[in-house]
Order: C-alpha cells, then structure tokens, then sequence
C-alpha cells in the first residue's frame, strides 16, 4: 500500500518537479527533503532559488545599463538579501516559521516590483477601462 501524500508532495506534483525530484534525489521523499528541493535546488526551474537567481540576473542587466555605474537598485538589494537568507538559513531549519517566510516573501515581491515600476515607468499610469470608453 502506497502512503497518503503530503501537502510537501502534492506541492512538487503541481509544479511538475516529481520526476526532476526522483533524478536528483531518488525515490525518498520526506517533506524536508522535497521542501528543501522546491525552495532551494538551483538546477529545478520552478524552485525558489531558480527564480530569485532569474530575478536578479534581470536586474542585474539592467543595472549595467545605468548610467551610475557601481549603483545597485533597491529591487537589486531586497532580491539579494532574500536570496541569501534563503540560502544561508540551516538546513534544519527550512521548514520552520515558513509560512510567515512566505509572506515576508510575497511582501519583499511586491516591493521589488514597485521599485521597478518606480524606476522604469515614472509618470505613466494604468489605463483604466470602463465598458467601451477608456
């Protein structure tokens, strides 16, 4: 008989990591172990390391097109302070206050997208639509 899944491994079905898990890390499959991969293995493209590492690698190219050389944006900072004590944190510890961590993250992703909405699109406002008529 086949154990219950876990909310750790019905998370690692919804974004399709089943089979990259099983590669990587074989058969075992503990919650620590499949959170661990979702948040932090850097060769699975929809980890949390995968994405934060996209993000600032974004930014960081468009920091080098400013023309303040050696600034980096306030996006480029709170992505890298994010990144970093996701990596850093003791491996023991991944699963711990996580889902105040999640919101801390989700609050840390709107304010990276305000600053580079600031940044990049001072002055323009959202169209609002309202029926036929803007």
């Amino acid at each position: 008989m086949r154990p219950a899944p876990t909310a750790w491994s019905d998370a690692l079905s919804s974004c399709a990591g089943q089979h990259a898990y099983i590669r990587s890390r074989g058969a075992a499959s503990a919650d620590l172990d499949i959170a661990r991969f979702l948040l932090l293995d850097g060769s699975f493209p929809r980890s949390l390391l995968f994405s934060l590492d996209a993000v600032a690698h974004a930014l960081d190219t468009i920091d080098r097109a400013d023309p303040v050389r050696g600034h980096v944006s306030e996006a480029t900072r709170l992505v890298g302070q994010t990144r970093s004590r996701l990596l850093y944190r003791a491996p023991e510890a991944t699963l711990e206050d996580l889902p105040a961590r999640m919101a801390a993250l989700g609050a840390t992703c709107a304010e990276v997208s305000a600053c580079v909405q600031e940044r990049f699109f001072e002055g323009t406002a959202a169209t609002h639509w309202t029926g036929d008529h803007l």
